[in-house]
């Protein structure tokens, strides 16, 4: 895995041409020998090939920003055009219960768009900030989505799991704020492992530091997701046919397995910049995990409003349990 190499934005005097490929880095011309340099022709031509490959370096360099652009800029647009949907359920419903879960919805997939956007725009300085600053101002603006909307997201999972009438059913919270202090919680101590320790890299220049700064909120950020995670699981553990609205918690999983497997890429390569499959791994699956735990549950609750099902995954609204008190877990 080879960190990334650039020469920045400039105006090169040599002929770009056409037929690039993003898979395909320009080569470099190779170094003249003593003896060429001494050749005035021969250095013309070295100085001609190389203005040329400046030039097409910084057509390749455009294309693969653009094309990793592209990733954040659908998934941001998605996001977007599910909030619009459900702001649409949202006026479309007099049903109160519809209206709370398309309502947090919106919030959630709009919060979500516009760091999307925000990304998207962070993106596009790939080729002149250093990697490093880059990642480390896109994970920002990812902890501080998520710190966000988590707020509302359990807020959702626990309205339509309709926990109310049972408080007993948790194991952990005893109401929705406790949850969702613990969910931010979870959050901020996560970006303090991220964005204090640079994903808890350098040990041999930090080692205290990276361990009460880095290794110690980690622990505690996945604790606290441990506790989120179970409780989530037994307050629904006795809902029938629901198997689509708890992938939307359990796909959750997924997020401290990118954010380990990236903190060990870091310190296997211990290299100063980001290693860029590193950065498009954590980019398409911070992408497809944020698409299917916010956008395809707000399609979910939005169905429901206008008489149809996601992926025939039946209600979408708060959970009617069958007696006055669910057996215990």
């Amino acid at each position: 895995m080879m960190p990334r190499k650039r020469q920045g934005y400039f105006n090169p005097s040599g002929v770009a041409s056409t037929g690039h490929s993003i898979w395909q880095e320009p080569i470099k011309p190779a170094d003249l020998s003593k003896d060429k340099q001494q050749d005035l022709t021969a250095k013309e031509a070295y100085d001609e090939a190389l203005e040329d490959y400046y030039a097409e370096n910084q057509i390749f360099l455009h294309m693969r920003v653009v094309a990793r652009i592209f990733i954040t800029q659908a998934i941001g647009f998605f996001l977007f055009s599910v909030a619009v949907f459900s702001l649409l359920a949202f006026l479309a419903t007099d049903d109160m219960n519809h209206k709370v879960s398309t309502g947090l919805s919106v919030v959630i997939n709009l919060i979500a768009a516009m760091h999307y956007y925000l990304i998207s725009n962070l993106r596009k300085r790939d080729a002149v900030w250093p990697e490093v600053s880059v990642e480390f101002a896109v994970d920002a603006a990812r902890y501080s989505d998520w710190t966000i909307t988590l707020m509302f997201l359990v807020r959702k999972i626990y309205f339509l799991i309709n926990t109310d009438p049972f408080p007993a059913h948790r194991n952990f919270f005893m109401d929705v704020e406790s949850a969702v202090v613990t969910a931010v919680a979870m959050t901020l101590l996560g970006a303090i492992a991220r964005l204090g320790t640079d994903e808890i890299t350098k040990w041999d220049k930090r080692m205290m530091i990276n361990i009460f700064g880095g290794v110690v909120p980690w622990l505690l950020s996945f604790l606290c997701f441990l506790f989120l995670i179970v409780d989530f699981t037994n307050a629904s553990y006795h809902m029938k046919n629901m198997a689509m609205f708890r992938s939307f918690f359990f796909i959750w999983i997924g997020y401290p397995i990118v954010s380990f497997i990236s903190i060990v890429v870091r310190n296997v390569y211990k290299s100063e910049d980001v290693p860029e499959l590193l950065s498009i791994f954590k980019d398409l699956s911070y992408g497809l995990l944020d698409t299917w735990s916010k956008g395809a549950f707000g399609l979910y609750t939005a169905h429901a409003v206008f008489g149809m099902t996601f992926f025939d995954a039946g209600t979408a609204g708060p959970y009617a349990w069958p007696s006055p008190s669910p057996p215990a877990p």
